[in-house]
């Protein structure tokens, strides 16, 4: 009787069934049978990793990044090929925009597998994130032609066109969407929030950054890309109106303060940084702000207690200021914070 044959049978099986328990949203028992199987150390490294591949998905699906990250790098260094470890972690770093880290990974499976579609969707997205529209556009009229996107797909590459500010592409995707699902949900939810978030970006320009323009006096031309770098970027995220009002404020505190910088990228993400921690944000989120004004967290760090330092000598209580906003707008209470980090 061949042991290893009945063996690799067995976990097969296991395996289908906790995938199947994770579908159906059955995270705490789908965790627990592959803690319980990751307990078994006769099983080869391919065999861990997908059991280390699960446990990253469920915590990616539960919103978990961190954790989701720290399991699917386990995969890979089991097994560096593992398709769905390279896929769902390529997916983390879309979503905190490190496009460099996700390319990475897209280019294994892509070298392995590629005509998966799948992967040619993560590659489209990628491209948008990184600014290569016409590469995505390339993707994007193949996979068309071959009816090979989903709702699903259409609404993840309108809104990496959104994340980049590019409303119009957006639109035009989704317009498509709507035309192959007629009265599609998903589709029609994500025009929704674009029609919002295309709104408010307009709005808070209008509102925010050309009425403080005028408050600028000191290093005017990089206070006020700072300014604009805030607002845009801020209500691309989804910031509430308050929140990029305080951002805004802060910085004109600074400029009164007269601190003199001369990245206002880096003196963008600061403040948008600050009022991360402030509203409790989990560490996936701060990554999308590290990532998206391209800034290493060391050189953010540094200024931060730069400009925190500033803040203190003057008394400006700028999570106090935010807090409070919230329970005048929303009730006492903490804002969202991430109950399991």
């Amino acid at each position: 009787m061949n042991t290893q044959k009945i063996k690799n049978s067995f976990s097969k099986k296991l395996f289908q069934k906790i995938e199947f328990l994770i579908s159906e949203y059955e995270f705490d028992i789908a965790e627990k049978m592959v803690k319980r199987m990751l307990a078994n150390t006769s099983y080869d490294n391919k065999t861990r990793a997908s059991f280390y591949s699960l446990l990253g998905k469920i915590r990616y699906l539960t919103g978990q990044f961190t954790a989701a990250k720290r399991y699917f790098n386990t995969a890979l260094k089991l097994n560096p090929t593992n398709f769905d470890a390279n896929y769902n972690l390529a997916n983390v770093y879309m979503f905190e925009q490190n496009t460099k880290m996700a390319n990475k990974l897209i280019n294994i499976n892509l070298k392995n597998h590629p005509q998966n579609v799948n992967i040619l969707i993560q590659l489209m997205w990628s491209y948008v994130l990184s600014g290569h529209d016409e590469k995505a556009e390339i993707i994007y009229k193949k996979l068309l032609k071959q009816k090979k996107l989903e709702p699903q797909s259409f609404a993840d590459l309108a809104m990496a066109y959104v994340s980049k500010g590019n409303f119009e592409n957006a639109k035009k995707v989704i317009f498509v969407a709507l035309g192959n699902f007629p009265d599609n949900f998903i589709a029609e939810d994500t025009l929704y929030e674009i029609n919002e978030l295309e709104r408010n970006y307009r709005d808070y320009k209008k509102d925010i950054f050309f009425k403080n323009i005028h408050r600028i006096n000191f290093m005017p031309q990089i206070y006020t890309s700072a300014l604009r770098m805030i607002v845009e970027g801020m209500s691309l995220r989804g910031y509430f109106k308050f929140e990029i009002e305080k951002a805004a404020e802060f910085l004109i505190f600074l400029n009164k303060e007269k601190f003199e910088y001369f990245n206002p990228k880096l003196l963008a993400a600061v403040i948008e940084y600050n009022i991360s921690v402030c509203i409790g944000e989990d560490e996936n989120m701060r990554n999308i702000i590290l990532n998206s004004y391209k800034v290493s967290k060391d050189k953010l760090n540094k200024l931060m207690q730069q400009v925190n330092y500033i803040a203190a000598q003057k008394s400006y209580e700028l999570c106090d200021e935010i807090l409070s906003e919230y329970d005048e707008q929303f009730g006492s209470g903490e804002p969202f914070g991430d109950e399991n980090e």
